[in-house]
């Protein structure tokens, strides 16, 4: 399990060099709240791995990494969108023509959780061999 955490956290730490989140980088997804007890503290295999990379590692040690212990945030973005385009379906139906603020709304928080599950596919599809 210590190489599996070292190969997520060597991951992370990939993603935290590509996408720059200086704000923090969220790791989710079902394994994430399973497995707590490997990624948490200085010491452990997945903040080490998260934090080796060579010239860039003090860059990669200033974002904080945050766990998300929800285990379906997937399914709850997946339900949100599909919400979203039921009502703007329903919407276009009866005649009304999109709200400038109902297709803009709220665009933070439910594209987070969107986000963070294609992260954890995405994470999953690059380690597969073709």
């Amino acid at each position: 399990m210590d190489i599996f955490a070292g190969a997520y956290g060597a991951e992370v730490g990939n993603a935290a060099v590509q996408y720059l989140p200086r704000g923090g980088l969220y790791v989710c997804g079902g394994l994430t709240p399973k497995n707590m007890h490997l990624l948490r503290g200085d010491g452990s295999p997945f903040l080490r791995a998260y934090r080796d990379k060579g010239r860039l590692s003090g860059l990669v040690g200033e974002m904080p990494v945050y766990a998300v212990t929800v285990e379906d945030l997937g399914l709850r973005g997946a339900r949100y969108l599909a919400l979203r385009e039921y009502l703007r379906i329903q919407e276009e139906e009866e005649g009304e023509p999109d709200a400038p603020e109902r297709r803009n709304a709220d665009f933070g928080y439910p594209s987070l959780l969107v986000a963070g599950a294609t992260f954890a596919a995405v994470a999953l599809l690059k380690g597969r061999k073709k």
